[in-house]
């Protein structure tokens, strides 16, 4: 399947350490980008909003909302020194944010379970594409799988909404925490 250039996206952040090959496309260090890096819930790899799955089983083709997801990228970076020179590596993995706009008519395969991706393209700047499959394979990291539209079946899962941990508010008289990590 082809894959579809997400125009208007903005991926953040990116700069010649996460791969561009210019540092004239890096982004510049915004209160607005790292507001927006730092919006996360509580994890990563999910869609914060929006994004969401609007079928047509005639052609067959996929409408997708416009929204906001986190994914990780657990590869090495280089990131800059007190100076700006790329000599240090940051090797715990980043996030990264990508808020990308509605697009209609993306391609499916008919009579077949179709895997839809986000994946993020770090050599170009706010570079993202949706990739859909018929394999499940996750194309190239950074990626997220979003959902699965079923042609045969005429069904739509989509997935990653939520982060991994998510909190609800306990009520009672007492509520009692105990800490099992050093037993």
């Amino acid at each position: 399947m082809p894959t579809t250039q997400i125009s208007d996206a903005i991926v953040f952040p990116e700069d010649k350490g996460t791969g561009l090959p210019s540092t004239s496309d890096a982004d510049y260090s915004s209160a607005g980008h790292f507001g927006g890096l730092a919006a996360q819930s509580n994890s990563t790899d999910y869609v914060e909003a929006g994004m969401g799955f609007t079928p047509d089983f005639g052609t067959p083709a996929l409408d997708i909302g416009a929204g906001l997801a986190y994914i990780r990228h657990e590869a090495t970076v280089n990131v800059q020194d007190d100076v700006g020179d790329y000599i240090n590596d940051w090797k715990q993995g980043i996030s990264l944010a990508v808020q990308v706009p509605s697009v209609s008519g993306l391609a499916l395969t008919d009579g077949a379970t179709n895997h839809v991706f986000v994946a993020l393209d770090l050599s170009s700047n706010n570079g993202a594409e949706y990739v859909i499959n018929t394999t499940g394979d996750a194309p190239s990291a950074p990626s997220l799988k979003i959902g699965t539209v079923d042609t045969a079946n005429d069904t739509v899962e989509e997935l990653n909404r939520d982060p991994d941990l998510s909190f609800e508010v306990a009520s009672g008289e007492e509520l009692v925490l105990e800490d099992t990590a050093s037993q």
